[in-house]
């Protein structure tokens, strides 16, 4: 009880000081300058009502904006990881074909080696020549298909970066 009345003696005090100080103001003795001073606050109000619509319009744009960027990211990054799996896929392909084109060099030079060793007449010669000519052209063409791949790495290699 008594801590009821000293809390009602300090909300009367702090009362009377605020009615001290009211009627102490230009505001309490001129009732035309309480009417400007009534007037420009609720013009203010209406200023901040009307500024208050327009951050909740603005900021119910930038959600949207937000909501639609977002959408935007998690489908750029789906396709990253698409991307990114077709990007492995060839680079073990361009490793396959790398070693294959190893081996059928090395077989080719393999031929090679045991052809001339035999050192066979002038007409084996010419069919040594012919399959190594053929070789060749196998080597190269491997070669070809290994350079295509690599720069379709090469071209698959920036996106994966981003």
């Amino acid at each position: 009880m008594e801590a009821e009345l000293a809390k009602t003696k300090l909300e009367n005090q702090d009362l009377r000081k605020k009615l001290e100080q009211w009627c102490g103001s230009e505001l309490a003795a001129d009732p035309v300058a309480l009417q400007r001073h009534i007037s420009e606050l609720q013009q203010r109000d209406v200023m901040n009502i009307s500024k208050v619509k327009e951050l909740e319009t603005n900021l119910s744009s930038v959600k949207e904006v937000n909501t639609s960027l977002r959408q935007e990211i998690d489908l750029i990054k789906v396709e990253l990881g698409t991307e990114k799996v077709r990007i492995q896929a060839m680079e073990e392909i361009a490793m396959r074909r790398e070693r294959r084109l190893t081996f059928l060099t090395k077989e080719r030079d393999g031929y090679i080696n045991v052809l001339k060793s035999y050192q066979l007449d002038d007409s084996v010669d010419q069919q040594i020549k012919e399959l190594q000519d053929e070789l060749v052209k196998c080597q190269a063409a491997s070669n070809g298909i290994i350079k295509q791949l690599e720069a379709e790495l090469e071209k698959l290699k920036p996106i994966s970066l981003c």
